[in-house]
């Protein structure tokens, strides 16, 4: 299991993401021919909550959806799946492609999961960008949601503690089929949602 070290800012404008930690999405299973270096990171903002930064190096990202829970996971893709709760066996899986398009669901298992914003009234904010050679996904997990949705207040996330998580770049539909992933979920065909094998989390 990988393990990524979770640093602390004080407000969204102390963010630099360059010199934050990566968490390499570098495991490339279940077919050849397109491996694209790719990326993720994590930063705790202490006067709002988590933001993830994801990024991939494609020149020419392949992108078709524009709504809000349309199957993202077949354009060009990058995802953060995470569960704050590690009593709790829901986790939320977060799924984006390179013009703003995503989808946020919510349960324990790949079954049955729900829209979170059957819990929450809006999804969380994320922006998209594409520039020459790559593009890049940021969303945005404020501690108000967190609570709203696994009952755990802001006081949870202090120095030291631990939750799960892991990161994929995909594209089901795209030119060249590719499935990468920061923890190997070691399944026979490609499933991200095997959340036994995701990675820790641990706030710095």
């Amino acid at each position: 299991m990988r393990e990524y070290r979770i640093y602390s800012v004080s407000t969204m404008d102390d963010i630099a993401w360059d010199k934050l930690p990566c968490a390499p999405i570098d495991v490339y299973r279940w077919r050849e021919g397109w491996t694209p270096r790719s990326e993720a990171k994590v930063v705790l903002v202490k006067d709002f909550g988590f933001v993830a930064h994801l990024t991939s190096e494609e020149d020419k990202p392949f992108a078709r959806y524009t709504g809000f829970y349309d199957p993202v996971w077949n354009d060009s893709c990058l995802e953060f799946f995470v569960g704050f709760d590690n009593t709790r066996a829901d986790y939320l899986n977060i799924e984006m492609n390179p013009i703003g398009a995503y989808l946020i669901g919510f349960a324990p298992s790949r079954d049955d999961r729900k829209k979170v914003t059957e819990i929450i009234e809006k999804p969380f904010p994320e922006t998209a960008e594409i520039n020459p050679g790559k593009w890049s996904v940021t969303v945005a997990i404020s501690f108000e949601d967190i609570e709203k949705i696994y009952g755990l207040p802001k006081e949870t996330f202090v120095s030291g503690y631990s939750f799960r998580g892991n990161f994929f770049k995909c594209g089901s539909e795209a030119p060249v089929v590719h499935y990468g992933m920061w923890n190997d979920t070691e399944t026979a065909g490609p499933d991200f949602h095997v959340p036994e094998k995701f990675g820790k989390l641990v706030i710095d």
